[in-house]
C-alpha cells in the first residue's frame, strides 16, 4: 500500500489544503507561545523510499527546532550516505535518530540537552556550538559547503535554517573554529589552536583601551577571554570595537583561517551571532 502522504509535503501536486489540518498546525502554535518557549509545530513526516522524492543533489539545509524538554536537530534533503556519519558524530553528542529519512529525504535527531533554547545553560550554549562546529567539519570532509544562513520566517525572535552546497571535491584536511561573544565583556573561541589563541590575545590587548583582564579555559575545549569594560554594550565605543575586531580577524587569517559562516542558532533577541572560520587548505582557499 502506498504510503499517504501530507498535502503539505506532495511532491508531485498542489492539492487544496486541508482545513483541519490547517487548525491544528495554528492551535498548536497559538498554545505553545502562551509559554515561555516558542515551540515549532511537528509536521507529518512519511517514510518512503528516498528516491520516489526528485530532490537536489546538490543543496540541503539543517534546522535547529526547539521541542519541547529536548531539543532536536533536521536535516532535510540530506545527500546519499551522510545519514550514517551524522548518526554516529550526534550520537557521541548524546543524541538519538528521532525521525527517520522521510519521502523528502529529511530526518531528525533529539538531542538529551537544551541546545537551541535561549534559556539554556552556559555549558549547553558552548557544547551547542561545539556539535555545529563538529558538522560543520564534518560536512566539509566529504565536499559540503555551507553556503547561507537565513531566517525563513517573519517573526520578532528567530534563528537561521543552514544551507550547504556540494563542492567540487572533499576536503579531508578540513578544520572549522568558531567564535562567539556570550557576555557584555566576553569572546569566546572553540576548537582553536593555542598559536591562534595566544594571537587573539595580544589583538586585544593591543587595540583594546581598557585591555585584557582575564584568559581562561572553557567547556568543550573552548576558551574565554574576559575584557575590561564592557565592548558589545550597545553603540558604545564603535571605533575602539572595529579596530579590536579587525586585527582579531587579521590575526587569524595570518595563521590561515579564512571567514566561514555567521549562524544566529537561538531566538534570544540580543544574541550576536557565531561567527566560524575555516582552515586554508589545498581545497578551500
Amino acid at each position: 500500500m502506498s504510503p499517504q502522504v501530507s498535502p503539505l509535503l506532495s511532491p508531485n501536486s498542489s492539492p487544496p489544503l486541508d482545513d483541519n489540518l490547517l487548525s491544528e498546525i495554528f492551535d498548536s502554535i497559538s498554545n505553545e507561545n502562551n509559554g515561555e518557549e516558542d515551540i515549532s509545530p511537528i509536521l507529518p513526516i512519511v517514510t518512503s523510499p528516498a528516491a520516489s522524492y526528485p530532490h537536489s543533489l546538490k543543496v540541503f539545509s539543517i534546522s535547529l527546532l526547539n521541542r519541547h524538554k529536548r531539543d532536536h536537530i533536521r536535516f532535510h534533503q540530506c545527500p546519499e550516505g551522510m545519514e550514517p556519519l551524522i548518526t554516529e558524530l550526534i550520537s557521541a553528542w548524546g543524541g538519538r535518530l528521532h525521525l527517520p529519512k522521510s519521502v523528502t529525504d529529511s530526518f531528525e535527531y533529539q538531542l538529551n540537552w537544551k541546545a537551541w533554547s535561549e534559556f539554556r545553560t552556559d555549558a549547553n550554549a558552548v557544547c551547542a556550538r561545539s556539535l555545529l562546529v563538529s558538522i560543520f567539519s564534518k560536512l566539509a570532509k566529504h565536499g559540503w559547503n555551507f553556503a547561507i544562513g537565513m531566517e525563513l520566517a517573519k517573526t520578532e525572535k528567530g534563528k537561521d535554517v543552514l544551507f550547504f552546497e556540494k563542492g567540487e571535491e572533499d576536503d579531508p584536511e578540513a578544520h572549522i573554529i568558531c567564535m562567539n561573544f556570550p557576555k557584555q565583556d566576553r569572546i569566546k573561541v572553540i576548537g582553536a589552536p593555542p598559536l591562534v589563541i595566544n594571537k587573539m590575545a595580544q589583538s586585544i590587548k593591543t587595540t583594546w583601551p581598557w585591555g585584557l583582564q582575564q584568559g581562561a579555559p572553557s567547556y568543550c575545549k573552548s576558551f574565554e577571554f574576559k575584557l575590561k569594560g564592557f565592548p558589545w554594550l550597545g553603540e558604545l565605543l564603535r571605533e575602539r570595537k572595529c579596530i579590536m575586531m579587525g586585527m582579531i580577524l587579521d590575526q587569524l587569517r595570518e595563521q590561515g583561517y579564512k571567514s566561514y559562516a555567521s549562524v544566529k542558532i537561538t531566538k534570544k533577541e540580543k544574541e550576536m551571532p557565531t561567527l566560524f572560520f575555516r582552515k586554508v587548505t589545498n581545497v578551500f582557499k
